[in-house]
C-alpha cells in the first residue's frame, strides 16, 4: 500500500501479488488473531492496489498491464 501512496503502482501490484502467493491465506488455518488481522490488511490492500478489482472480477474491464493482470491471477487464486 506504501508503494501505491507513493504513486509506484508497478511495485505495488508486484508487493502484492507476492504477498499474495507467500501467505497461507486458507481461513481454516488461522490459529491466532494475528491471521485474521492479516486479512483485513489483505482487503485493505485489495482496494488501494487494484481500486478496479471489483469490475476486473466481474469481466467488465480487463487488465491494463501484465503487473495488474498478474495481481488479478493472485486474487483469483484465493
Amino acid at each position: 500500500m506504501a508503494h501505491e501512496r507513493a504513486g509506484h503502482r508497478p511495485e505495488a501490484l508486484r508487493s502484492f501479488t507476492h504477498a499474495l502467493q507467500i501467505f497461507d491465506w486458507d481461513p481454516s488455518h488461522a490459529t491466532d488473531p494475528d491471521h485474521w488481522m492479516y486479512h483485513a490488511v489483505r482487503r485493505e490492500a485489495e482496494r488501494t492496489v487494484i481500486p478496479n478489482l471489483e469490475a476486473l472480477l466481474a469481466g467488465r474491464e480487463s487488465p491494463r498491464n501484465e503487473d495488474e493482470r498478474l495481481a488479478l491471477l493472485a486474487v483469483q487464486d484465493q
